[in-house]
């Protein structure tokens, strides 16, 4: 597994957790930033199987999913 793409899977993982307890705008907007670039570094690493790209994309995706619901439909920020 390439190295930038777990730092990146993690840094979503920390950013979507980070999200309950900092209810600001902007870390949405990054949430989903991360979530774009977690997804295209895992698609284009090819050291990793199948079972663990979709895993890595499914889980990125949603999180991107959730960012995006929060960035587009609650104003509160």
């Amino acid at each position: 597994m390439n190295e930038l793409t777990m730092v990146l899977f993690l840094l979503t993982i920390v950013v979507f957790l980070a999200s309950f307890f900092i209810r600001r705008i902007e870390i949405q907007w990054l949430g989903m930033f991360v979530s774009v670039c977690s997804v295209a570094i895992t698609l284009t690493d090819y050291s990793l199987s199948d079972n663990e790209v979709v895993i890595l994309v499914v889980l990125c995706f949603f999180i991107m999913l959730l960012m995006a619901k929060n960035v587009y439909f609650n104003k509160s920020g």
